[in-house]
């Protein structure tokens, strides 16, 4: 099991770049714990891809529903107050401190592409790169 955050999730339904590595995270370990929060997170980044004429509306319902099937059941909580402290601690926002707190309570790596997240936690925050090396 592993932690991804959104972004990560969104490499996997949506092509681009980091695609491939993104299929290669999935096919190492298919067991992806998320916070609820990358529902409201994805749906952000199809919506701008909607508004921004980058994606069909059809197209990225299909892709959010059918990612929602296979996390849905993975999905957990962090402690709000671990969140609060990890946020304030290094320094980053509430959002991304839900994925690192969630990591750090499941004692699991943290898989993320976010460069702040990476360089200010690299005990536990792990690349998609380095996580398929």
């Amino acid at each position: 099991m592993i932690v991804v955050d959104t972004n990560v999730i969104a490499y996997l339904i949506i092509n681009g770049t980091f695609t491939e590595r993104a299929k290669k995270v999935f096919a190492k370990d298919p067991n992806w714990i998320v916070p609820i929060l990358w529902r409201y997170e994805l749906i952000n980044i199809l919506a701008t891809l909607v508004n921004t004429e980058r994606a069909e509306l059809n197209t990225v319902i299909y892709h959010f529903e059918s990612i929602q099937k296979i996390l849905s059941k993975f999905e957990r909580e962090a402690s709000f107050a671990n969140v609060l402290s990890i946020s304030t601690q290094y320094k980053i926002s509430a959002y991304d401190a839900q994925f690192v707190a969630l990591a750090m309570e499941l004692d699991l790596p943290l898989i993320t592409q976010d460069k702040h997240v990476l360089k200010k936690i690299p005990n536990l925050a792990q690349s998609m790169s380095q996580f398929i090396s």
